[in-house]
């Protein structure tokens, strides 16, 4: 027994999920410990426009860099992985400008919707948010590459101790600033990342200069099928996940969409990080032995059973004790999230336990296969627009059966490409 269980902790996968777990665990346990005082210092209210104005944020950032991020993984030459994390960044920063110039556009139309002004400043700081993740997604796949786990753990932490820090500054001292301190605290995190991210992978072998114009080129034009067939699906899956804020605004207030913004905070972020930071092994593994014609099933079927098991653990404890949690936690103004969240849990975990398989379409190049599951879940959750007035507790088990439902195709899809590719190496 001793034998196996030391076979089984050396398994290269097994490691690095590990490495990254625990990296991941830090990171998320960080603001999770200081969760008590944020609560204290934010209201629904403010929670219910950072998840407005983040929404928007959230959306960008998928298809900041053209999606060519994801393609960074892929090259068995070196300098080609490096050429695309350059072009990325030319494509990020292009992208911002763009965004930033949309946000100076229409911030008068949005601020009919949001019952708040944005200003010129307040649209130049989210376009800098945006820069830093455009920095930041491109050197994560990099050093996913290189399969530099423990330095991608260190930066989660980083970004983690950066986010609270800044949450908390801004929190005690109530300045008369645009925003307010979720925001600022959620953009010094990813400015934190981004230098940090870049400070790695120098250290490995990235090197900015010389940039080639030329050869960044032909690597975009290479891998052209990210961008192509995977941008809009990305970026519609992208509207639909973040469409909750604003289907909660449609039909509720501000403070409603406060309290559902809190519940995904303090449960859904958490679960879904380390269930991403799983992805990732998962995504370089699976992108290796597709690339050596090796069979894939043993580890995505370690990886279920890892994320099922997890996933009904967590919806166990939320139903029995989320009232209980909640109020010593984060007080009794949270009591109404923690109501909300004993339904939710339910589409949190099929999340959870589906979205780190997502990555496998990606790895097996089945890149128009999952471009079925975004149209159909944006056109699940437009739905919800449509249905007339109800009360907060029918709606949400509504939405959760909604929410739930394309993930459900998600993993039928997974499941037939995954079983195509075994059928295939056999014959």
């Amino acid at each position: 027994m001793k034998s196996q269980i030391h076979k089984f902790l050396n398994i290269e996968i097994v490691k690095n999920v590990s490495v990254l777990s625990i990296g991941t665990i830090g990171s998320q346990l960080i603001p999770l410990l200081f969760a008590p005082i944020i609560a204290r210092l934010y209201s629904p209210n403010e929670f219910g426009l950072f998840a407005f104005v983040l929404g928007g944020v959230n959306i960008a950032a998928v298809v900041i860099n053209g999606r060519y991020d994801l393609s960074v993984v892929l090259p068995r030459n070196q300098s080609q992985a490096i050429d695309l994390v350059k072009g990325s960044w030319i494509i990020g920063f292009i992208l911002s400008a763009l965004f930033t110039l949309i946000l100076l556009l229409t911030r008068k139309d949005l601020a009919e919707f949001l019952d708040y002004q944005i200003s010129i400043i307040e649209c130049i700081i989210l376009g800098l948010i945006v820069s830093n993740i455009a920095i930041s997604q491109p050197l994560n796949f990099y050093l996913i590459r290189e399969k530099a786990f423990a330095q991608i753990a260190k930066n989660k932490i980083v970004k983690g101790a950066v986010l609270v820090l800044m949450t908390l500054l801004f929190g005690y001292l109530m300045l008369d600033l645009p925003l307010n301190g979720l925001v600022y605290g959620f953009g010094f995190s990813w400015a934190a990342l981004a230098i940090f991210s870049l400070y790695q992978s120098v250290k490995l072998s990235f090197s900015i200069l010389p940039i080639n114009l030329s050869k960044i080129k032909v690597a975009l034009k290479e891998y052209i099928e990210y961008p192509k067939f995977n941008a809009v699906p990305a970026l519609l899956n992208s509207i639909a996940a973040q469409l909750g804020i604003y289907i909660f605004m449609f039909h509720f207030d501000q403070t409603q969409t406060g309290y559902y913004t809190f519940s995904k905070q303090y449960v859904f972020v958490p679960m879904t990080i380390v269930g991403m930071s799983l992805s990732q092994v998962i995504f370089q593994r699976i992108s290796e032995k597709f690339n050596n014609k090796e069979s894939v099933i043993k580890e995505l079927k370690i990886l279920f059973l890892v994320l099922i098991s997890l996933g009904g653990i967590i919806i166990l404890i939320i139903n029995l004790f989320s009232v209980e949690l909640f109020g010593f936690f984060f007080g009794d103004q949270w009591l109404d999230s923690a109501i909300m969240v004993k339904t939710l849990v339910f589409y949190f975990a099929i999340q959870f336990i589906i979205s780190p398989l997502s990555n496998v379409l990606h790895a097996l190049k089945r890149v128009k296969l999952a471009a079925v599951f975004p149209v159909f879940y944006l056109l699940c959750m437009l739905i919800l627009f449509c249905i007339p007035a109800m009360n907060t507790q029918r709606f949400i088990t509504l939405y959760t059966i909604v929410e739930s439902v394309p993930y459900l195709l998600y993993f039928a899809l997974i499941a037939y490409a995954t079983f195509s590719y075994e059928r295939q190496l056999k014959s």
